[in-house]
């Protein structure tokens, strides 16, 4: 009898963890869809103003990668700092990212960047206008744009993939 109550006891646990994967799966599968369908488009021209004074245009023409975080966003935190270490260990160039601080006020950002010693530009987008044109959703945001200005790449979120794909597409020369 104890046999058949833990049977049916983890069934009813692996049944019940199934539906709780497919409902998370179906929650993401608009957000994916949307990064998805980015991929290949046009990134939408703008300039933004980093923490230096510097005015900044997107896209460069030249590979470009642009994360939309914030201070309060813990995966942004861990995104940034996988960053910064690949930008220490010389595996990918300071010069092709560009963090953009959504929605906060710019003595916050400069404070939490000078704590965290980032090596990469990083600016303040106050209103959230550069990040309303970019379809940014979530934080953080990491968008890969080519040479050509496209989107060749868009993750919302902790991404596993992450330092490989930087890698790749910023290969140095």
């Amino acid at each position: 009898m104890r046999h058949i109550f833990n049977f049916l006891k983890s069934n009813l646990f692996n049944s019940i963890l199934i539906i709780f994967l497919i409902y998370v799966a179906a929650l993401r599968v608009p957000t994916i869809m949307k990064m998805y369908e980015a991929q290949g488009e046009p990134a939408p021209s703008a300039s933004i103003v980093d923490l230096t004074g510097q005015n900044i245009l997107i896209p460069r023409h030249q590979k470009q990668v642009l994360v939309f975080w914030a201070t309060w966003c813990g995966p942004c935190r861990i995104e940034l700092g996988r960053i910064n270490r690949m930008i220490i260990k010389n595996e990918i160039n300071a010069n092709d990212i560009l963090a953009v601080s959504i929605s906060e006020d710019p003595k916050t950002v400069t404070a939490f960047v000078r704590e965290h010693e980032y090596h990469f530009q990083v600016a303040v987008d106050e209103t959230g206008k550069l990040a309303r044109l970019y379809k940014v959703f979530g934080t953080p945001t990491i968008l890969l744009i080519d040479q050509d200005g496209k989107v060749n790449w868009m993750t919302t979120g902790l991404s596993p993939a992450l330092e490989f794909r930087l890698k790749s597409f910023l290969i140095k020369q």
